[in-house]
């Protein structure tokens, strides 16, 4: 019976170090899909956007706007949200139960939304969702400009 619990913990801390190797690889994956998120937005190609975002994927700007999957790919291939530069910062990702990653950085951008020029480095959060083994994104939440970086209108 010993033996038996004694192999039954081990196999426990197995999965454990498994599950830990497995997390490292999803912080790398997450980091790897927010890069093609901003090549995707730096091209203007809503198609490559498109099989990132989650069907309900919701945008939350800072003034509290939520912006909707289909809203937010209509803005990019009418290029009402266009951008000149962006260049992400990213932060720490936790992941949880192999299949939820949150991720946190800055991005420091140029760009145009709905005529107006926006330029800075914003903080935001990105939740990612593993589903049939395909990561998207469920949210991003902008937060106002930085010290480092202000909003400028036209």
């Amino acid at each position: 019976m010993v033996l038996e619990e004694s192999r039954e913990e081990k196999s426990r801390l197995e999965s454990c170090e498994e599950e830990m190797r497995g997390e490292s690889q999803v912080e790398a994956r997450v980091k790897k899909l927010g890069a093609r998120v901003a090549q995707s937005l730096l091209a203007s190609d809503a198609s490559a956007l498109e099989g990132l975002l989650d069907d309900g994927f919701v945008l939350r700007m800072p003034d509290g706007e939520r912006i909707m999957k289909e809203e937010l790919l209509h803005l990019v291939a009418n290029r009402q949200m266009r951008y000149d530069s962006l260049m992400l910062e990213l932060g720490g990702v936790h992941v949880y139960d192999g299949q939820v990653a949150f991720l946190s950085g800055h991005c420091n951008c140029d760009k145009f939304f709905r005529g107006r020029r926006m330029a800075g480095r914003f903080p935001f959060t990105a939740l990612w969702v593993c589903r049939r083994g395909n990561w998207q994104i469920v949210a991003i939440h902008h937060l106002e400009a930085d010290e480092r970086g202000r909003a400028a209108t036209p």
